[in-house]
């Protein structure tokens, strides 16, 4: 919450498919699948809000390569 108490609510307002924000708790979740190569990095750009005032803010996000083992 804010100094007055006021909830605050999230969002993702943008970012590379697959990023979401919870708008509850501002918990950003991914589903998909991103490769080092294509993409080392996403940056996504979230807000809060309290319902009077809002703010914006980056988030960076390193993509690593993580080797898996063929199936």
């Amino acid at each position: 919450s804010d100094p007055e108490g006021r909830p605050l609510t999230y969002a993702l307002i943008a970012g590379p498919t697959g990023f979401a924000v919870d708008p509850a708790t501002g918990a950003i979740s991914f589903t998909g699948s991103l490769a080092h190569a294509q993409t080392p990095e996403a940056v996504l750009e979230v807000g809060a809000s309290d319902g009077t005032q809002a703010s914006l803010g980056m988030v960076r996000i390193d993509v690593t390569d993580v080797e898996v083992p063929p199936v």
